[in-house]
């Protein structure tokens, strides 16, 4: 299951995916786990699901249309609209700290999944990496400037086929850094502003880890 939290300043209502309808959907319930809801209401897989800013807005990811695509929708499930059209495949929507641009992934121009942004209405479309290798999980820094993910990387040293590590990016696609250097699969960075750190999670416990940056 999948869940998310609203931070919009109104009544605290938790967001999430799951199947107990058959197929993943996205719900919404208040804080005390009454009132769920099904907002997405579609037979296909609904999941991937994000907050925006202000709270009014839900980005998810849905094959409804034959392929994965980034589709948007009012908070009570109303006004779900697809923004991205495209004949690829995209996953993993996020807006930015002030909800006028949404990182995402797609394959569009590449076998494997690049980072993209977007303007909130679907236009705009721009890539921002250019990865031999899948990358996934992006997340804005909160001054909205740069853009932290997981890329794979194959590495002589490591005896799995591939090792997520997370790297930084500026969201004009300069000035790439990694962060991580440890065997396993690090992905789901979320910063944290006040004590300037992020937490990720890593594979080889399952747990959380705290990387100071």
């Amino acid at each position: 299951m999948e869940e998310s939290k609203s931070n919009s300043g109104k009544k605290e209502k938790i967001m999430f995916t799951s199947k107990r309808d058959d197929n993943f959907e996205v719900y919404i319930m208040d804080e005390d786990g009454n009132n769920v809801s099904n907002l997405s209401q579609n037979s296909s897989v609904d999941y991937g699901i994000n907050w925006s800013p202000d709270g009014n807005k839900i980005l998810f990811y849905s094959d409804r249309s034959g392929n994965e695509e980034i589709w948007q929708m009012d908070l009570n499930g109303s006004n779900q609209v697809n923004l991205t059209n495209a004949p690829s495949n995209e996953r993993n929507a996020v807006y930015s700290p002030d909800g006028k641009t949404i990182a995402f992934t797609s394959d569009r121009d590449n076998k494997i999944k690049d980072i993209y942004l977007m303007d909130r209405e679907g236009k705009n479309v721009r890539r921002l990496t250019h990865n031999k290798v899948y990358c996934e999980s992006p997340e804005w820094t909160k001054d909205g400037n740069h853009i932290i993910f997981t890329l794979l990387l194959k590495e002589d040293n490591y005896d799995k086929s591939s090792n997520g590590e997370l790297f930084i990016i500026n969201i004009s696609g300069t000035n790439l850094k990694r962060l991580t250097y440890k065997n396993g699969f690090d992905s789901g960075a979320d910063f944290h502003l006040m004590e300037i750190r992020f937490l990720f999670t890593e594979d080889l416990n399952m747990g959380i880890w705290t990387f100071m940056s």
